[in-house]
């Protein structure tokens, strides 16, 4: 047990070191934004004491000094260190070759850091050729090293790490550069597909004896080339790719080159490191380590998503089968975990890109069942929902069309008008590859010769394989579907509910804002009869927001609705002054007076346009805050904010569509 230690823990390019372990602990989680391991580093002297830190350290470092006669002390740390534990070295040459020697005879498992020579590859070679468990990663700046003149790395030694793609199991390197060279050259198809996936995510979290993080990915903008900047030793140099998002367990961590974790928000992924007084891990390679350590790569076009989730990467196949794929492969039944701008360079990768729900998620399986009111969502189902929709985008802006739901028939059933709920429908159903039969209005069907409404469903059911209904009387979608045999979708019911506006709404702002969580949600104008509303403000509560209601007093929010949020411990309040929210708010969310459900047409004049959003009105709003509205509109939002851009109800109802294709595949069991 060491009288002194010391802690090094790199951020970026910031180091802090210091005296205390418990004190070091403390303020490394409290500064650190993305998740990291510690190693304990060993010295010369040190073996005796040091594997006393094994049960509070991810692994032993090894690293001796170039020069030094003997490394006799080093190979004691092969056995005096657990053998659960990984053992990772740095070393070159003969000193890679002794630690190689002593860990054959101790019969123990080992990484070697930074492999930057023909001969360290081929003694690599070699040992792995005789069964023995060894890994080793390269430097990204050596694999793309200009000339032997800008860097110590030598030509042949380049062309010998070029040579030795299969020998490599892991890359690191600076973090602004890694992946986007990586992905250049897989594009290029310089690099086999799915290698850069293995090299990132697959083998180092094996190496270091990590388990999977939930929810936590990132988003690579494929649409993004550029040239590596001019103060870089790979001046110059082709990239690929753009890190546009970051999201570690469910929360947005980094969102288009802004930083949203608070200091302290990383996990340490072991508890503690000891290190020796004498020895120091190396701030390059602590950093390395734990960039190492913890990504999980799944709204935009043209992401490419590296996951680090475990279960995602073996998750069941199209048929329900589950095998596990080996490591840096993608199994074209699976979900693609890696997805690439299709050239005539690269092979057009399989669109089999969602992950299908099930009781392996904590979620129940959502084949064959209705969407009927928000209550029949938590949170984990909307994070899979949402994710699904991300994936539809992507479809889209790729291929236009996917036919996953081709020989599948949609009945669209409309008891009111609609433009926007029963043409994304359709839509979305065309965009998956089905065909849609559509009962627009009442008065040309057989409904207005006295058929009852269930006739009317069963009649529907003998044509389709999943029906739509919007019908004008609060309730009646939920009747109607207890006596389906189909899977059922509300498309409103009169002042009641509209599950799939509501859906749509908080995708919209999950992808505008980055984050649905702490932000304030103002709802204006006719509040008593949105049915939008009403479903949304249900569907917030699950989330942490504030709710603020802005609406003449005869046209409140139902009280019934205040009360279900309120259960849930949300911060709601009541307002008929608009100005008074809208300064704080980061969503305005305008509705229009609902004329058709007024009997005195006075009443409805006089309200109509209390609230109206004007460009005077959003000199007011915060320049990060987003304008919503489900449309139609009549006047409560003027034309003239339109070009405003936190005006964003048109994107929100192509956001409409992606959720709606989620939904059809989903309900259909394909994906």
């Amino acid at each position: 047990k060491a009288k002194s230690s010391t802690l090094k823990a790199s951020y970026l390019t910031r180091t802090w070191r210091f005296a205390e372990i418990e004190s070091a602990h403390k303020i490394a989680q409290s500064g650190i934004r993305c998740d990291y391991v510690l190693l304990a580093a060993a010295s010369n002297s040190n073996a005796s004491v040091i594997p006393a830190a094994s049960s509070i350290s991810q692994g032993l470092y090894i690293e001796p000094e170039a020069g030094e006669s003997s490394l006799t002390p080093w190979l004691s740390h092969f056995k005096s260190w657990p053998s659960s534990s990984p053992i990772i070295a740095k070393a070159s040459g003969q000193a890679l070759a002794s630690l190689l020697f002593g860990a054959v005879l101790e019969r123990r498992e080992i990484h070697v850091r930074q492999v930057r020579t023909k001969e360290d590859l081929q003694i690599i070679r070699i040992s792995k050729e005789k069964g023995m468990s060894v890994t080793c990663d390269v430097d990204v700046m050596d694999l793309y090293a200009k000339s032997a003149s800008d860097l110590t790395i030598s030509v042949a030694d380049k062309e010998a790490l070029w040579e030795s793609l299969d020998l490599i199991d892991a890359v690191t390197g600076p973090p602004e550069l890694v992946i986007s060279l990586l992905l250049q050259s897989e594009v290029e198809g310089r690099l086999p597909q799915g290698w850069v996936r293995s090299r990132l995510v697959d083998n180092p979290r094996r190496i270091l004896g990590l388990t999977d993080t939930k929810d936590s990915y990132i988003e690579v903008d494929m649409s993004e080339s550029w040239d590596a900047p001019a103060a870089s030793e790979l001046s110059g140099t082709k990239c690929l790719g753009k890190v546009r998002r970051v999201v570690l367990r469910g929360e947005i961590a980094f969102l288009d080159g802004k930083v949203w974790s608070a200091e302290g928000a990383a996990k340490n992924e072991t508890r503690l490191v000891v290190e020796d007084a004498s020895t120091m891990l190396p701030s390059s390679d602590a950093r390395k380590e734990m960039g190492m350590a913890r990504k999980r790569a799944p709204s935009l076009s043209n992401l490419k998503v590296l996951s680090l989730d475990q279960e995602e990467a073996t998750n069941q196949s199209m048929d329900g089968s589950e095998d596990q794929a080996s490591a840096g492969t993608i199994d074209s039944k699976r979900p693609l975990l890696h997805m690439t701008k299709v050239s005539d360079r690269v092979k057009p990768a399989s669109p089999t890109l969602i992950k299908r729900p099930s009781d392996r998620t904590g979620t129940l399986s959502w084949v064959g069942r209705d969407i009927l009111s928000i209550k029949d969502f938590n949170r984990d189902e909307l994070h899979i929902l949402f994710n699904c929709a991300y994936e539809m985008r992507q479809i889209v802006s790729r291929m236009g069309q996917y036919d996953i739901l081709k020989g599948k028939v949609l009945a669209n059933l409309f008891y009111e008008p609609s433009t926007r709920t029963s043409c994304s429908f359709e839509a979305a159903m065309t965009r998956l590859g089905g065909s849609t039969i559509s009962v627009r209005e009442a008065s040309v069907s057989s409904a207005a010769k006295g058929e009852s409404l269930e006739d009317t469903v069963r009649t529907m059911e003998s044509y389709c394989d999943i029906t739509v209904l919007r019908y004008p009387v609060a309730g009646e979608v939920q009747r109607a579907a207890s006596f389906a045999r189909k899977p059922m979708i509300n498309a409103g019911d009169g002042v009641g509910e509209h599950p799939t506006q509501a859906l749509l709404d908080v995708f919209t702002i999950r992808e505008e804002l980055g984050t649905v969580n702490g932000i304030t949600v103002a709802f204006v104008g006719d509040l008593a009869n949105g049915r939008t509303v009403h479903s949304l403000a249900k569907l917030l509560s699950l989330y942490s927001v504030k709710l603020r209601y802005v609406s003449p007093k005869s046209l409140s929010m139902p009280s019934e609705v205040l009360d279900e949020v309120a259960s849930r411990g949300v911060d709601q309040s009541e307002h008929t002054d608009l100005d008074s929210v809208v300064r704080d708010c980061d969503v305005l969310y305008v509705t229009r007076v609902q004329k058709e459900r007024f009997e005195e047409m006075e009443e409805y004049e006089r309200l109509k346009l209390q609230y109206c959003i004007t460009p005077k009105t959003l000199i007011k709003v915060k320049d990060t805050a987003i304008v919503m509205h489900p449309l139609p509109r009549v006047g409560e939002i003027s034309p003239e904010c339109d070009s405003d851009p936190r005006s964003v109800y048109f994107r929100q109802m192509e956001y409409g569509m992606y959720i709606r294709m989620a939904l059809l595949a989903m309900l259909l069991g394909k994906v």
